[in-house]
């Protein structure tokens, strides 16, 4: 069921689209053609153009096919035949992270980066180094 339940404004709809049509048709026959290609350059709309954006889509789709592939496995899941063999010994080690408190609450020591939490100043009575007694 159609929400204009008005006839007369289908109609009037349907002769306004018809209308539209027809001026651009008319507009696209008035324009010389060693002018089109001008306006298909401002407006880009080129074969080039036209066909880079449909690069860019299917790009984007495949990027999200395989995210959303890559988002169905579990964290210790593979589709490497030669990694199978692992899957059991990850999914122990992941899930055994989960029975201790320190996974879930930091700071975390990073000496990598350098990180320094302010407890290891204090565990040393408060001496830093290069400092004297």
């Amino acid at each position: 069921m159609s929400w204009f339940q008005s006839t007369g404004l289908n109609a009037a709809l349907g002769s306004l689209t018809e209308s539209v049509q027809k001026a651009t048709e008319t507009v696209q026959q008035a324009i010389p053609a060693e002018h089109k290609d001008f306006l298909a350059k401002l407006t880009l709309n080129t074969e080039e153009m036209i066909n880079e954006r449909q690069n860019f889509r299917e790009e984007a789709r495949r990027k999200e096919e395989a995210k959303n592939r890559l988002g169905q496995l579990l964290p210790w899941e593979t589709r490497d035949a030669e990694r199978e063999i692992l899957v059991e010994e990850c999914k122990e080690a992941i899930l055994e992270l989960s029975k201790h408190d320190e996974t879930f609450f930091g700071p975390y020591d990073m000496p990598m980066l350098n990180v320094q939490l302010e407890d290891d100043e204090e565990d040393d009575g408060g001496i830093v180094e290069g400092e004297e007694e």
